[in-house]
């Protein structure tokens, strides 16, 4: 039995694992290559399916020739705008189709645009941005940030079960906390926490903010220490520190089921060590990981400055 196959064995849920890479075996297109399929192998499928659909948008766009202010499901619509009689319809119609064909792809492509946007992932930036002034947020505040009714706030939230809450029923933490991990998060002299070691890499190029972090390799409780800035990090001691990635079930938390097993490790010998329970875990130099975590940035950086799109 190969050393794959006994890792399945042990762990039948890699068997599900497994499958998905298997679904993705075959050539992809250039565009999708990189990004897509080492987030889908590692079993972060919302994050492929963005990269995949943002690629779908810069493919659009590009062929399209329209204005780069045009974004998300309003690009869509332009550019699959059905052709009607004495009027033009956007530039990828195809005028020789059916009306009834040309508005099945409009719809199409606006669809599955929009289908990845959600008022959820539109709240991250907002609820960052408020945290990172060091004060509790409440409802209101997140609302008037978001620009978005409180109703809907307040149903977004629920769609985000990790969310951390004070006594008072204010947001502490969402990624970025108040509340003590293992990953200390400074700027500007004030203190914060991350979740995951790959939040540390990522909320300065979402924030706009340099952060010193310092991080506990697991195994001693040494430190890891870097510089993180909006692009990307600096300063790594020691120099061959790397991260852990490993693959997130379907989760009720994804708190529980990735971010609490992205660690810094002080190397890669070390990291294999600690994740024996973990085979299809992926160990990357700390530049390496913040490249891998480029497609959450600009989804939170696109849904904030594009809300309106869908």
């Amino acid at each position: 039995m190969t050393r794959e196959g006994m890792d399945l064995v042990k762990n039948p849920d890699g068997i599900t694992r497994f499958e998905a890479r298997e679904r993705l075996s075959g050539p992809l297109h250039a565009a999708l290559d990189g990004t897509v399929r080492t987030n889908f192998n590692l079993g972060d499928y919302e994050t492929a399916s963005f990269a995949a659909m943002k690629a779908v948008e810069v493919a659009v766009r590009d062929a399209s020739g329209l204005d780069n202010s045009m974004v998300g499901v309003k690009l869509m619509r332009a550019a699959f705008q059905p052709h009607q009689a004495g009027k033009a319809g956007g530039p990828l119609a195809d005028a020789g189709a059916e009306g009834g064909e040309q508005e099945a792809a409009s719809a199409l492509f606006a669809g599955a645009m929009g289908a990845y946007k959600n008022p959820s992932s539109q709240l991250v930036r907002p609820l960052h941005t408020l945290l990172a002034a060091g004060e509790p947020v409440t409802v209101d505040q997140l609302a008037a940030r978001a620009d978005r009714p409180v109703a809907e706030i307040r149903e977004a939230l629920a769609a985000m079960p990790d969310t951390e809450y004070d006594a008072e029923g204010r947001i502490i933490g969402y990624g970025l906390t108040f509340t003590p991990t293992p990953h200390r998060y400074e700027v500007n002299g004030r203190t914060f926490y991350t979740w995951c070691a790959l939040d540390t890499l990522a909320f300065p190029a979402i924030l706009g903010h340099i952060a010193q972090v310092t991080s506990p390799w697991r195994a001693t409780g040494e430190p890891v220490r870097l510089t993180a800035a909006p692009d990307g990090p600096t300063d790594v001691e020691p120099a061959t520190a790397v991260v852990s990635l490993v693959t997130a079930d379907v989760p009720t938390s994804m708190r529980v089921s990735f971010c609490n097993q992205v660690h810094f490790f002080a190397g890669a010998d070390a990291a294999k060590n600690s994740l024996a329970e973990h085979p299809d875990a992926k160990i990357l130099p700390v530049a390496e990981a913040f490249d891998v975590g480029r497609p959450i940035i600009e989804q939170i950086l696109a849904d904030d400055t594009a809300s309106d799109c869908c």
